[in-house]
């Protein structure tokens, strides 16, 4: 993500916004930009997220930040885990 992109991303991430909500922000680094990503089960404890992986990659490094917003009452574990699954694309 660009950093206008990201920015416009966060930008209703305010006080106010946090008076009501928390946020999990989970940081993927990739190999190839072509890797795409979808959060498949979100809960107290832990994000499932599915990894589509094609064939042939681009070789590029990639960043990507999912965010999982929960409301403010969400008692998030301290032993939250993130998971994957992959679907490989032939």
């Amino acid at each position: 993500m660009k950093s206008a992109e990201f920015n416009d991303a966060v930008e209703k991430y305010n006080d106010n916004w946090f008076n009501s909500h928390k946020l999990m922000i989970v940081l993927l680094e990739e190999s190839s930009g072509s890797v795409s990503h979808g959060v498949t089960s979100v809960t107290n404890r832990s994000v499932t997220i599915n990894r589509t992986v094609p064939e042939v990659g681009t070789c590029d490094m990639a960043e990507w930040h999912i965010f999982i917003e929960y409301p403010e009452t969400a008692n998030i574990s301290d032993n939250f885990s993130v998971e994957f699954t992959n679907t490989y694309l032939r």
